[in-house]
């Protein structure tokens, strides 16, 4: 049972290891794509496939995050506050890679464009933040838990082993007064027959 526990416990540590690994991602693909994008607007036009690469990655990233805390409802919550967020900051990156595409002189254009990215980019981080915190507190409570039953059941096993040792020296003892036992009765049947046959060689024929 207690070995049950212990793998039940793990599996939630490893659960929340594995969103905070995701959402962090989610953050550094979001991050790549700003990146691309500004890159892009100082006339690197192969960052054009880094943008959308990671604009793919990161809605593959979000996927992903809200599969794993489907079963939470709170963070699934936090989750669809976020999605307008992240989807707003890939929309305004494209439109500005996609007005600088064209040629025109988008200098307004571009400073409108980035001031609204970087309120949606506090945003993100701000939800991000809080949506990581819960999870923290998660992995915290649950990896207490995994350490209790680790002890329970570190603690289990020592004291069947310590049951089975007990027993196998008891059983051995047990063993050892029987085999004994045994040897105390086979040399008594030998002095009765040795007796028996002495007295049989000393008496006269019938």
């Amino acid at each position: 049972r207690e070995d049950r526990n212990l793998a039940e416990a793990s599996r939630w540590v490893s659960h929340s290891r594995d969103v905070l690994e995701t959402s962090g991602s989610l953050r550094s693909h979001l991050s790549d794509a700003g990146i691309a994008r500004r890159m892009f607007l100082q006339g690197d036009r192969k960052q054009i496939d880094a943008f959308d690469a990671a604009a793919r990655a990161s809605l593959a990233d979000f996927k992903t995050l809200r599969s794993l805390i489907a079963d939470n409802k709170d963070q699934q919550r936090r989750l669809d506050r976020l999605e307008p967020v992240l989807n707003g900051r890939l929309e305004v990156l494209k439109k500005s890679i996609a007005a600088h595409t064209e040629g025109a002189n988008d200098e307004a254009l571009q400073e409108a464009l980035t001031e609204q990215s970087t309120r949606l980019v506090a945003q993100f981080v701000e939800q991000t933040r809080e949506f990581e915190n819960v999870e923290r507190e998660f992995l915290r409570q649950r990896s207490t838990l995994a350490e209790e039953s680790a002890r329970r059941t570190s603690q289990a096993y020592l004291i069947l082993s310590l049951s089975v040792f007990c027993f196998i020296i008891i059983a051995s003892v047990g063993l050892n007064r029987e085999l004994s036992r045994r040897k105390q009765t086979e040399r008594a049947i030998a002095k009765q027959k040795t007796l028996l046959q002495s007295i049989l060689d000393t008496c006269n024929d019938a």
